[in-house]
């Protein structure tokens, strides 16, 4: 395998990968090298999911979603976790608990998606560039669904998360918790 890389951006890289095989073929994948991103479902004393509106450059619209964002260099999955938390919600989590790791489109990108639930919120604002331009979105589970079921939660990693929750809740009500 040969690789190349085509871009370097501030966040992810672009290489091409060039795979030669024994046939005399070659074949080419273009391949986004990403650092990874923390979820957070964040759930209030009422039980409610914290959700975030913000406008989005790639959908070109604003967005429902869960508070998310890059993981740093050097930085562990829970710091992180708790340091977008504070930076989109202006809260910080008691309690953080991982609902599991998952590809955000492994055909073409190494992006990790960790999910953590967060609960036990209390309030510890964290400035950032973008905190701003974020509004807060509380809304109940059902309400979740409800969204994207009518198709006003169009961003992935929200549903995602939103189902995380529901079976993270479900197993726990299964396990006597």
């Amino acid at each position: 395998m040969n690789r190349s890389l085509l871009h370097q951006g501030s966040i992810f890289s672009l290489f091409q990968d060039r795979l030669f095989y024994e046939d005399g073929k070659t074949q080419c994948f273009d391949i986004v090298v990403h650092p990874g991103a923390v979820v957070l479902v964040p759930i209030d004393s009422r039980g409610r999911l914290i959700l975030i509106k913000q406008w989005r450059r790639g959908a070109q619209q604003v967005l429902i979603e869960c508070p998310a964002g890059i993981v740093e260099k050097g930085e562990c999955l829970v710091d992180s976790a708790q340091r977008e938390l504070r930076e989109e919600t202006g809260m910080r989590a008691g309690r953080l608990v991982s609902l599991g790791d998952f590809f955000s489109a492994p055909g073409y990108c190494t992006e990790c998606f960790h999910f953590f639930l967060a609960e036990d919120l209390v309030e510890d604002p964290l400035w950032s560039e973008d905190s701003e331009l974020i509004d807060l979105f509380p809304l109940s589970l059902e309400e979740g669904f409800t969204l994207i079921e009518r198709g006003k939660i169009v961003d992935i990693k929200t549903s995602m998360g939103i189902f995380l929750y529901r079976f993270w809740k479900a197993r726990r009500r299964r396990e006597g918790g």
